[in-house]
C-alpha cells in the first residue's frame, strides 16, 4: 500500500459527488437462476470539460486535481474511476468496460485505502477532525474497509446462536488466525482477555452509533472494528517482513488510541448529523464501508466527449433481508427475493428487475426500503414517491431523479408460481391427500367379527377389504403426483420455488403407497 497519488484525488473528488459527474445509471437485474443474478449496470457520464464548467466547488475541485496529473485540454487521460459499490457477497464474472475499452479493477486493498482518505477529509469538511492524526490511522481505517468477511464466516457460523444484536465473533476471529498460523504480532494469550474486554465494550459502542443509519450486519468491519483488528495485526506484520521495516507495526496501545478517535468523530457527527450535512454525509459513508465494496478502475478516459461505463456481474441472491440468516419455512413457503441497489450515485437511476424464468413470476407490487430496511419507503413520517414505477408479473422498474431519493434502497420481490402451474400444483396435493384418506378409512381393517346370515359361524371384517379394483381408482392421483414430480425444470429457481410443494407431494406419495402395500400385507386388499 502506497501514500495516495494525484490520480487517486481524482478518484476521491470524483467519489465525493458522483451525480456532479454521471448523467444516467441504468442496472438492470434478471433474476434467472435459484442463488445467483445477472446483472447490467451501464453509467452515462458527462463531458469532463462540461463538469469542470460548472459553478460548482467540486468542479473547481476536480479542475485541480487534473492539473495535478498534467491533463491536457482535449486528450484522453488516465484516472482511476469510482465505478459502483459492490456488497461483500459472492460476485462472479465481474466484467468493466470504460470507453469501450475493458479495464481491470484496482486491487481492494488499495480501494479500501482511497475510501480511508475520503472518510478523513470528510470529517475535516464536517469540522469534526482533530489537528492531526496519528501515523497509523489511515491503515486503521484501511483494513476496517477492507476486511473480508468470507472465510471467518465459515469459521464464525458455531457463533450463530449470539444472534445478529450480539455479534461477538472478536475472539473466535483471533483464536481463527492464530490455528491458522498467522504470522501477526499478536498480543500474549495472557493480554487477550483483558484487551478482549474493553474492545468488546468499543464494539458495543459502535454498533449502538450505527442503528439509525445502516442495517445491523454482524460481519461489517465499520460496525465492529474489532474484527479487523486481528487482521491489521497479520497484515502489518506481512508489509514489516517484505520492507524490512518493523516501524509500521502497531501495538495494542495505538489501536486503543485509534478507536478512540474514530468512536469520538463518530459520536460527534452523530450529535450534528441533523443539522450538518457534511457530518451527517461523514457518519454514513463510513458505516456503508463496512459492508459494500467501492469498485474502482484505473483506466484512460476523454475529456472533451461523453463516455459510457458498462459492468457486468454475477451476484448471489439471498431471500432474507439480513443474507447471515437462514430462510425460515414461511420465507421458503412464500419467498421474496432481497435486491440491494445504489440509487443516488447519478443525476437520475433506473432500475429494473426482470424474471427469467416462465414458471416463475412477481406477486404483487414489490417494497421499496431504505438502508436501514425499516419501514418501506412510502409509510414513513415523510414518504418517497419515484418519478416512475411501473410492475407487472414478469418485470418490475423504478425511475428516480429527485436529490431527496436514498442513496441505497434494498427491494423486496415476492416470488410466487405462476397461477396456472401452482394451482395444478396445489390440487395435485389436495387430491393425492384425500386419495390417501379414502384408502386409509375405507381400507383400515376392523379387527371384530361379525355373524354371516343364514351361518352360525364368526368371519372377521377384514374378510370384506377393497378389491383391487377399488385401490386402483383410489391410486389414479399417484400417475400425476410422480408426472409433476420427475417432469424437468425450466431453470433452478423454478425447482427451489417448487421445493415446498415438492417435498408435500413427494410425502404424500410414498405415504399413500405405504399404506397400499401394508393393506395388500395384511389381505385387506383382495387381488384376482
Amino acid at each position: 500500500m502506497v501514500d495516495i497519488d494525484p490520480a487517486d484525488h481524482v478518484a476521491m473528488t470524483l467519489l465525493g459527488d458522483l451525480p456532479l459527474w454521471r448523467l444516467r445509471a441504468i442496472e438492470h437485474v434478471t433474476l434467472s437462476r435459484a442463488f445467483w443474478s445477472e446483472r447490467e449496470r451501464i453509467i452515462h457520464v458527462h463531458s469532463f470539460e462540461e463538469v469542470m464548467q460548472r459553478c460548482t466547488a467540486r468542479a473547481d475541485e476536480l479542475r485541480g486535481s487534473l492539473n495535478l496529473i498534467g491533463a491536457v485540454r482535449k486528450m484522453p487521460v488516465g484516472l482511476v474511476l469510482p465505478i459502483a459499490e459492490l456488497p461483500k457477497i459472492p460476485i462472479l464474472d465481474l466484467e468493466i468496460s470504460v470507453d469501450n475499452n475493458p479495464v481491470y479493477r484496482v486491487s481492494k486493498d488499495e480501494a479500501a485505502r482511497i475510501q480511508a482518505h475520503y472518510v478523513v477529509d470528510l470529517s475535516r469538511r464536517a469540522g469534526i477532525a482533530p489537528d492531526s492524526f496519528p501515523k497509523s490511522f489511515i491503515d486503521f481505517l484501511t483494513f476496517i474497509f477492507y476486511f473480508p468477511p468470507h472465510g471467518y464466516e465459515r469459521h464464525a457460523k458455531g457463533f450463530e446462536r449470539l444472534g445478529l444484536a450480539k455479534p461477538n465473533y472478536w475472539w473466535a476471529r483471533f483464536n481463527y488466525l492464530l490455528s491458522e498460523g498467522g504470522k501477526g504480532e499478536f498480543p500474549a494469550r495472557s493480554e487477550m482477555g483483558k484487551l478482549y474486554a474493553v474492545w468488546q465494550k468499543a464494539s458495543e459502542d459502535f454498533g449502538k452509533l450505527s442503528r439509525g443509519y445502516v442495517d445491523i450486519d454482524p460481519m461489517s468491519g465499520s460496525q465492529h472494528p474489532m474484527l479487523s483488528i486481528p487482521y491489521l495485526f497479520q497484515e502489518l506484520a506481512e508489509r514489516a517482513e517484505r520492507l524490512g521495516d518493523r516501524s509500521v507495526l502497531v501495538s495494542p496501545d495505538e489501536v486503543a488510541d485509534n478507536l478512540s478517535i474514530l468512536h469520538g468523530l463518530l459520536r460527534e457527527a452523530d450529535a450534528e448529523a441533523r443539522v450538518n450535512p457534511h457530518a451527517e454525509r461523514f457518519i454514513k459513508t463510513y458505516y456503508s464501508y463496512g459492508y459494500r465494496w467501492m469498485t474502482f478502475a484505473r483506466c484512460t478516459i476523454p475529456l472533451d466527449r461523453p463516455f459510457i461505463i458498462t459492468m457486468r456481474e454475477k451476484r448471489a441472491i439471498y431471500f432474507t433481508p439480513h443474507r447471515h440468516k437462514r430462510p425460515s419455512l414461511m420465507q421458503q413457503f412464500r419467498p421474496s427475493a432481497w435486491q440491494g441497489v445504489s440509487f443516488a450515485d447519478a443525476e437520475t437511476n433506473h432500475v429494473s428487475i426482470e424474471v427469467s424464468d416462465t414458471d416463475v413470476r412477481i406477486k404483487g407490487r414489490p417494497t421499496v426500503y431504505g438502508e436501514t430496511i425499516k419501514l418501506p419507503l412510502d409509510e414513513r413520517e415523510e414518504p418517497h414517491f419515484p418519478d416512475e414505477e411501473t410492475c407487472t408479473f414478469e418485470l418490475y422498474t423504478r425511475v428516480d431523479s429527485q436529490r431527496g431519493r436514498p442513496e441505497r434502497i434494498f427491494i423486496k420481490c415476492p416470488l410466487r408460481l405462476m397461477r396456472v402451474r401452482a394451482s395444478v400444483l396445489w390440487l395435485t396435493i389436495c387430491i393425492t391427500a384425500f386419495g390417501w384418506i379414502l384408502l386409509f378409512l375405507r381400507g383400515i381393517p376392523d379387527l371384530g367379527t361379525d355373524k354371516v346370515r343364514g351361518q352360525g359361524e364368526d368371519i372377521p371384517l377384514t374378510a370384506n377389504g377393497l378389491t383391487a379394483k377399488d385401490a386402483a381408482l383410489i391410486l389414479v392421483p399417484v400417475a400425476f403426483a410422480g408426472t409433476l414430480l420427475l417432469s424437468k425444470q425450466d431453470s433452478t429457481l423454478g425447482a427451489w420455488m417448487r421445493k415446498v410443494p415438492h417435498s408435500i407431494l413427494l410425502g404424500e406419495l410414498f405415504g399413500i403407497l405405504a399404506t397400499a402395500f401394508i393393506l395388500v400385507l395384511i389381505h385387506h386388499i383382495r387381488v384376482g
